[in-house]
């Protein structure tokens, strides 16, 4: 899903957060996660703008983790508010791992999306100091191998084994297929949701990891494009 026009205002307020400083309770931004869960462009601006909070959003986002109210998605994506705080003060490292590893740890298979999420960000962090409790999560079925891979892939990703030994069972990571986007034309009436929404599934489709991700990105490519104060020619930017 895309932005909608009526939520331009609380976009751009995300952005001037970012510019001037988030503050630091960043509680009624984690609870927005929940509420613009369907937005790519809140998605990509909201961790960022908590991350700017530094330090302090690290105990928050740990207890938005925790709320049972919340969805397995609008949680999962918090996680990465703790990644980039992480990169902004790696003497932080420790204490968010121990966070996430004591989360796992008491989580049961109901969160296995939001627990293999959990084992993807420790695995960011090369939290070998969590590999324990990592095994037993997956030992006991509490981990979603369709989000983090199974425990070779971990074992991989941590450079604790060369190669696989068994072949990967069916819904491991990274085997979603995106689907070609449709080339029917547009008609003359179509909204601005759906021009962001036919412009998304565009680049999800034909997009590599050099390109540009997602709408947001293009509106900020054309963006700068158009107010360069020197002409940029189209075979630069195209």
């Amino acid at each position: 899903a895309t932005i909608g026009s009526e939520n331009w205002i609380a976009l751009y307020a995300w952005r001037a957060l970012k510019t001037l400083g988030t503050p630091v309770n960043v509680t009624p931004l984690l609870e927005a996660l929940e509420r613009y869960q369907d937005n790519t462009w809140a998605l990509e601006e909201l961790p960022n703008v908590i991350a700017q909070a530094g330090v302090a959003a690290i105990d928050p986002t740990l207890q938005y983790l925790t709320n049972s109210q919340a969805s397995e998605l609008s949680r999962s994506l918090a996680l990465n508010v703790l990644t980039k705080v992480v990169a902004q003060h790696p003497d932080q490292r420790a204490y968010v791992v121990e966070g996430l590893t004591t989360l796992l740890a008491e989580q049961d298979a109901s969160l296995a999306e939001l627990n293999g999420f959990i084992v993807t960000t420790l695995v960011s962090l090369k939290a070998v100091e969590s590999l324990v409790v990592m095994n037993t999560a997956y030992q006991q079925g509490r981990v979603s191998e369709a989000v983090s891979g199974d425990w070779e892939d971990v074992e991989l990703a941590l450079g604790l084994r060369s190669e696989r030994t068994t072949p990967r069972r069916e819904g491991y990571a990274g085997e979603t297929t995106i689907e070609a986007p449709s080339q029917e034309p547009v008609s003359d009436d179509i909204s601005n949701d759906e021009v962001f929404a036919r412009l998304q599934d565009h680049l999800d489709y034909y997009g590599t990891d050099n390109a540009i991700q997602d709408v947001a990105g293009l509106d900020g490519l054309f963006a700068a494009v158009a107010c360069s104060p020197k002409m940029i020619m189209p075979t630069e930017w195209l």
